[in-house]
């Protein structure tokens, strides 16, 4: 998503294609980003917390959205937009500018593209884009959300309160 974009805001980046295969890169969207829209509880919390997982939340439907054409659940569709994507990526970058990498294959080709220092040996490449962490990551974002809409409900329930003890203190001295 957003190639063109980039491109053309920036015309001399250096693009880097992770390669993955697209069955374990299916697997993966199974075990995050379906999982996620899967949890009902963000569509109602969604509009109880509009400046951050309202927005999320609507970029996340709307992502899936463009990838399926549509159908969110439409997992062929899905596999092509893959393909598609990597095609369209290859077609539009000019070859100097574009790295394909596979994480699996280490520091030198990545860093010998980027003008950079190859790490200390023994130093692992990171590995941090793994389900279980997505996951994780989203339940300590949705306990958030639950903590600020439960203290902008909080609020409303207060002043409402104040409201009636007002009014039931005025009617009570008439």
């Amino acid at each position: 998503m957003f190639v063109d974009e980039l491109l053309a805001a920036y015309p001399d980046a250096k693009v880097i294609l992770t390669e993955r295969d697209v069955d374990s890169w299916m697997r993966s969207m199974e075990n995050t980003f379906y999982k996620l829209v899967s949890w009902k509880s963000f569509y109602y919390l969604a509009p109880l917390e509009p400046q951050n997982i309202g927005p999320y939340w609507s970029v996340l439907n709307l992502i899936l959205s463009i990838w399926t054409n549509g159908s969110i659940h439409d997992k062929t569709h899905l596999r092509s937009t893959y393909a598609s994507h990597y095609a369209h990526v290859r077609n539009i970058v000019p070859k100097e500018r574009l790295l394909e990498f596979k994480p699996g294959d280490g520091y030198e080709q990545l860093c010998a593209f980027l003008g950079k220092e190859v790490p200390p040996q023994g130093e692992k490449y990171p590995c941090v884009n793994q389900p279980d962490n997505i996951i994780r990551m989203h339940r300590a974002l949705w306990w958030y959300t639950v903590a600020k809409a439960a203290q902008r409900v909080g609020l409303w329930v207060g002043a409402g309160m104040v409201g009636v003890g007002g009014v039931w203190w005025v009617w009570g001295r008439v």
